[in-house]
């Protein structure tokens, strides 16, 4: 079994990306997975439909926040022990199978495992770390796994999200840009000359005469003076709503530009209508422009002809 984990004041898109490469592996095996509930309540919300065949039935796990999903094929309810060792075991099923061990996965044992093909042992506990060495399962070779699946839309998670879309009018019937700007956290408290990507990446692109019929910007910081000085240089519309809803909104727009980190990632990694998707070399860079605070996956993109790096 394959279990995705979790780490507190850790945002969504981390948490998409470790539960999507947990349910690919469940999927590719045909073995169940253990999903974070919080996770994939918003997962749904994005349009991502993951069938669980037995947890309606079964509400043990429902203290811990955890869900457990079955595949079809497979006809045991297995339990995750840990979940239980505090629980009146008296009261756990009986056909609960117990993991002879836990194997934590890092990221070049999940590039193995989707590249080859290992027997899966149904006892061991197999879990998904993704937060060994701050990596957040964000390494190039495992980006471009998620990247490769969203861009082909015949895949069934892809019809989910584009079927489910609020603003699935908006597909390939708009005339619109949306930016997003990454300006939280990492670059609270910092002036326009040390957040990344610079304005000189967003000014390359709004110079050039395009004939938008709106021009969208978005930020998990939107009175960052880097935000308010494109907003009034190139007469920006704001838009705020949730993290969801910006993700599926801004991924229907004709033309995307986004900036670092795994939220702005989304936007383009969804973008599955959009004629041009604009990446920054300087995607990630921290205040001080040479190191990266997250490992450099936006040019996986480039592998698919809509995305260009500038």
């Amino acid at each position: 079994m394959f279990r995705q984990t979790l780490k507190k004041n850790v945002r969504f898109g981390n948490h998409f990306i470790i539960l999507f490469i947990t349910y690919l592996l469940g999927l590719k095996y045909n073995v169940p997975v253990i999903l974070d509930i919080n996770t994939l309540n918003k997962c749904k919300e994005l349009g991502i439909i993951i069938k669980n065949n037995k947890y309606s039935k079964y509400d043990s796990l429902k203290k811990y926040n955890s869900c457990l999903y079955c595949w079809e094929s497979f006809d045991k309810i297995i339990y995750f022990q840990n979940h239980i060792n505090n629980h009146n075991k008296n009261n756990i099923n009986k056909d609960r199978i117990k993991f002879t061990k836990e194997i934590d996965l890092k990221d070049k044992n999940i590039i193995d495992l989707f590249n080859d093909n290992y027997i899966i042992d149904k006892n061991i506990l197999y879990n998904i770390t993704g937060f060994h060495n701050n990596q957040f399962l964000q390494s190039p070779k495992i980006m471009n796994i998620l990247i490769d699946y969203f861009n082909h839309i015949d895949n069934i998670q892809c019809k989910n999200i584009i079927n489910h879309n609020k603003y699935s009018s908006r597909y390939n019937n708009n005339n619109d840009l949306f930016i997003h700007v990454r300006t939280g956290d990492v670059f609270n408290n910092v002036d326009i000359d040390t957040i990344y990507p610079s304005i000189h990446y967003y000014e390359l692109i709004l110079d050039k005469k395009h004939t938008y019929n709106i021009k969208y910007i978005s930020s998990d910081n939107i009175d960052h003076p880097l935000c308010q000085l494109l907003i009034k240089k190139y007469h920006l519309v704001v838009y705020i709503n949730n993290e969801i809803d910006t993700i599926l909104f801004g991924s229907t727009c004709k033309d995307i530009i986004i900036s670092s980190g795994t939220y702005s990632f989304l936007i383009g990694l969804l973008s599955f209508y959009s004629k041009n998707v604009y990446i920054s070399q300087e995607a990630g860079l921290d205040i001080h422009g040479i190191q990266r605070w997250h490992p450099d996956f936006y040019p996986e993109f480039l592998h698919y002809n809509k995305y260009n790096q500038l």
